[in-house]
């Protein structure tokens, strides 16, 4: 698994090296390959005896993957060395002053080279006991692969649990039942507890009975602190992701706030309100007994439902209004409706094609059999139906019959992780293996963003190097081909394109793979320093939650390629300390806080081969300037820190891909600057005098960048000429600008970007209507006209034909929205609509009235506007029903009073306070 995809990676970056620093370098390096090839072809039988506890093996598995990286080292050395001479071509004076260090550089390489080939003897002749083929047959394993559209299942679908569904949504929505009602979903893991409760939860007739809901997610790490942040955060609706800087300073508070003071922000929020908490996964019971004490009964009808494996969890002597609803385990019926849904696909299953059907009626005896041997466990039929789907025919389904069946009565967790292994050996190669069993680095039941995981997959060399696509689109793919092996589940999509953004892994399968991958050594997960003996860890991939960085833990370290780290104390590092951070290529350590920042600069300056830094949310405070050595860099974030200057030598990087910073950055862009950034965003606080012009230049250079993201703070603003970069550099996907343009209007719709997807405007104080403009953009799926972004004195319109691709708009009230009015065939595609009025609004715009695709109205008051607009819509004698008759769903979302300190006016973005549909 982890070691293959090491081996291939190792094999990718030699093919990759041009040797031209020495005439001895590339005989080596073919001679380094061809021994590599044969160590290959012995790592399968090695890894599986390794797996049953050969120590042996274990040792050779550790030296192989030793091997690698000190390839990977001599590789980014080589290649530091041939930039150098790219920089240094044409300057004939600091050729000659830095031809002395490079060619001691050299000879160190060499040197290095040589190690290698003694080491790979010694390693190869030592393997030959685990040779499963002839070294002949062995081709290493690199395969180009491209970038594939996902197909997807209905991830909504639910088969057995009909009487348990009527239930439920009758004990939460009973006028009669005033009292607080606490519901449990009780059952083993694996039996759905959780889909039916999202299921039930996300219905409109559930979330329209309640005013406001909160779904949060308790598990085994989860404090009664974190859990209240939580429950509140989901109930103002701060979960949601912002476009003004408000909401932020909001987020800011709760992250400081102590438990006493949330609990009176939490009873402030419900005592008036019929509330719905949803606590996904319970174990324990002190939290319980904690957390339902903050809940109150208010005798409004308000909800609590639990998902939990402990039927003890809520006792009814302690809580009379309580109901424990046990899910059972599907019938041999129902569990091959759910495997046959799973593979086929319910449009597949009811398609009247012929040729389909046979294919489902030959296969349907084997498949029912498949089918029984899951014991009617969701989760095992659901993870059996990913294998399956990949290989629909007799021949496969009875090979797989074949390794699955038994007639021992397993436990049905044992079951699921043996068809977890066959799942995961039938993946197609060992980079996605690898990528599978590292999604379980990050914490239980956590909500992973596929942003950070494909930038992680690449900064550890999961991702291999593709002549025919990028390597984020390579990440996609691995990521489609595990959420159509049902290995992951989708969290969270982008409702417009569809993009997933946030997956995570059933408890169940997390527990597999933490096992697989730390029996592989692939990492090691330290919950707590203070509880670990040191020097037990040995992993070179280390995930610290807790605890603190000092002398002693760093100095007990193997030379880890990998920290990746949340929520630390980083305190001051000896000289001796930091040798043994040279060898990292990712570190992490978000949310940290530094006791000597300035100290721990010195040990970043050596770490050469650092792909990957993140520092967000650490409290620092100064330049950057330890980045000039970082010169295999691929992703610096430093959202939150606050940068005072980046050297020039950071901007000729040329492996960086994605930067985050916040400060006062002037980039200065020099003829070397990097040509392949892929997502850039700034958050500058900067003055009206600060110069664009170097920043200008370096977009312009830009060949590959997809996401821009520029957040003004002070009195700054945006030039206008931010466009232009991007007219002939056909990349440009996903824009957001927070500040005002200077001057204050957008350019000719020939100055835009034509490739952009998504658009979102905040605070731009333009001057005439924008929509004149953005509906000739030709492929705009998604635009937001956040706050203050349309000062005009007129109301916005747009043209029949505008907006040919839209799908989703999201209208600030300030922007002129009451005034808005569009065209019989105006935005033909859109879909969804949301205005936020912040500023009190005496109608809705008149355009709503010719918006004939449209699916979803939302709008989004404070709770003293709830009676005007309740009013207006009225179905009966409302002045703008007429304008939303032809609407299927309205959602009306109310902003509660929060009770804050620092009280910002009437500027928070959605808090759902609850969706109200209204039946045509």
């Amino acid at each position: 698994m982890m070691i293959q995809a090491k081996v291939a990676a190792a094999l990718a970056r030699l093919s990759g090296l041009s040797g031209t620093i020495s005439r001895d370098l590339p005989r080596k390096i073919e001679w380094i390959k061809k021994e590599l090839v044969l160590i290959q072809c012995c790592l399968e039988d090695a890894v599986s005896k390794l797996m049953n506890g050969d120590e042996d093996a274990k040792q050779w598995v550790k030296e192989v993957k030793e091997l690698c990286y000190q390839i990977e080292d001599m590789a980014d050395n080589v290649e530091q060395v041939e930039e150098g001479r790219k920089r240094r071509e044409g300057n004939f004076f600091k050729q000659c002053v830095d031809m002395p260090g490079e060619m001691i550089v050299i000879r160190e390489i060499l040197s290095h080279a040589e190690s290698i080939m003694f080491t790979i003897r010694e390693i190869s002749d030592a393997g030959k006991r685990y040779a499963s083929q002839p070294p002949d047959e062995v081709q290493y394993e690199y395969q180009e692969s491209s970038f594939v559209d996902p197909h997807f299942v209905d991830e909504t679908n639910i088969i057995g649990f009909e009487n348990e569904l009527k239930t439920l949504v009758s004990l939460l929505i009973n006028p009669e039942k005033k009292d607080r009602v606490v519901i449990s979903l009780v059952g083993i893991g694996g039996l759905g507890k959780t889909t039916v409760a999202k299921k039930v939860y996300n219905s409109a007739a559930v979330r329209e009975y309640f005013e406001m809901s909160a779904w949060v997610i308790a598990s085994h790490w989860c404090t009664t602190a974190g859990l209240l942040k939580n429950i509140l955060k989901e109930l103002l609706g701060l979960g949601q992701k912002s476009y003004n800087n408000t909401t932020e300073i909001t987020l800011n508070n709760l992250e400081k706030m102590q438990e006493k003071e949330m609990i009176e922000k939490i009873q402030e929020l419900l005592k008036v309100r019929k509330y719905l908490v949803v606590i996904d996964d319970l174990w324990n019971v002190e939290t319980w007994n904690d957390i339902q004490q903050v809940l109150l009964n208010s005798e409004n009808g308000s909800r609590i439902l639990l998902t939990t494996q402990n039927l003890e969890m809520v006792k009814p002597e302690e809580e009379p209004l309580s109901h424990n609803i046990e899910l059972p385990l599907l019938s041999d019926e129902d569990s091959w409706e759910l495997l046959k849904s799973n593979v086929f696909g319910s449009s597949f299953s009811s398609s009247d094609d012929d040729n389909y059907k046979s294919i489902i009626d030959e296969l349907e005896p084997i498949g029912r059999t498949l089918a029984a041997t899951c014991r009617g466990l969701p989760l095992a039929l659901v993870l059996l139906s990913g294998l399956l789907s990949k290989n629909n025919n007799y021949s496969a389904w009875s090979d797989i019959a074949a390794e699955t069946l038994d007639t021992e009565l397993t436990p049905c967790e044992q079951r699921c992780h043996k068809i977890l292994t066959l799942n995961q050996n039938n993946l197609p190669n060992s980079y996605v293996k690898s990528c599978f069993l590292y999604i379980s680095s990050f914490p239980e039941n956590s909500l992973i963003s596929t942003s950070k995981l494909f930038k992680l997959w690449i900064a550890e060399g999961l991702i291999p190097y593709n002549t025919k696509c990028t390597f984020e689109q390579t990440a996609h793919e691995y990521l489609t081909i595990l959420i159509e092996r049902r290995l992951v589940q989708v969290a969270q999509r982008n409702g417009t394109t569809g993009r997933v953004k946030k997956i995570w892994i059933h408890s169940v399968v997390y527990s597999w793979c933490v096992g697989q991958a730390q029996k592989n050594g692939f990492f090691d997960i330290v919950e707590n320093l203070s509880e670990r003996e040191c020097n037990l860890l040995d992993s070179y991939n280390l995930f610290v939650y807790n605890g603190k960085l000092d002398n002693a833990f760093v100095e007990s370290l193997c030379n880890p390629r990998s920290i990746v780290a949340s929520s630390l104390e980083v305190h001051e590092l000896r000289q001796q300390s930091f040798s043994k951070l040279h060898s990292l290529r990712l570190f992490l350590l978000e949310n940290s806080h530094f006791k000597n920042w300035k100290k721990l600069e010195e040990a970043f300056l050596k770490m050469r081969h650092l792909r990957y830094l993140g520092l967000r949310k650490a409290n620092i405070w100064g330049d950057a300037s330890f980045t000039r050595n970082l010169t295999q860099l691929q992703t610096f974030d430093a959202r939150g820190p606050f940068v005072t200057n980046i050297v020039p030598e950071f901007w000729n990087i040329q492996t960086l891909r994605n930067v985050y910073l916040t400060g006062n950055i002037v980039p200065t862009v020099t003829s070397n600057a990097t040509r392949r950034l892929h997502k850039l965003h700034l958050e500058l606080h900067i003055p009206t005098n600060y110069d664009w012009k170097p920043f200008l230049q370096l977009l312009e250079r830009q060949n590959e960048l997809a996401f821009l993201t520029i957040r003004i703070k002070g009195n700054g603003t945006i030039p206008a000429t931010i466009f232009s970069p991007f007219i002939n550099q056909g990349n440009l996907q996903f824009l957001k600008l927070d500040g005002r343009l200077n001057p204050p209007e957008l350019p000719a719709s020939t100055g835009l970007p034509s490739t952009l997807l998504e658009l979102t405007l905040i605070k731009s104080h333009l001057k005439k209507d924008p929509m004149k403009v953005l509906e000739l953009l030709p492929n705009l799926i998604l635009l937001r006209l956040e706050y203050g972004s349309y000062k005009g004195a007129t109301g916005m319109f747009c043209s029949i034909g505008g907006f040919p691709k839209l799908q989703e708009l999201k209208l600030d009230g300030s922007c002129k929205v009451q005034g808005w009015k569009a065209e019989a065939g105006a935005l033909p595609c859109l879909v969804n609509l949301h205005i936020m009025a912040y500023d009190f609004m005496e109608k809705l715009p008149e355009a709503l009235s010719n918006l004939s695709s449209l699916k979803e109205f939302h709008v989004t008051v404070y709770e003293e506007d709830s009676s005007w607009l309740a009013t207006r819509i009225n179905q009966e004698n409302g002045d703008d029903w007429c304008k939303i008759q032809h609407v299927p769903f309205v959602g009306v979302h109310l902003l509660p009073n929060l009770y804050f300190t620092e009280k910002p006016n009437r500027t928070f973005s959605t808090a759902n306070a609850y969706i109200r549909h209204l039946s045509v």
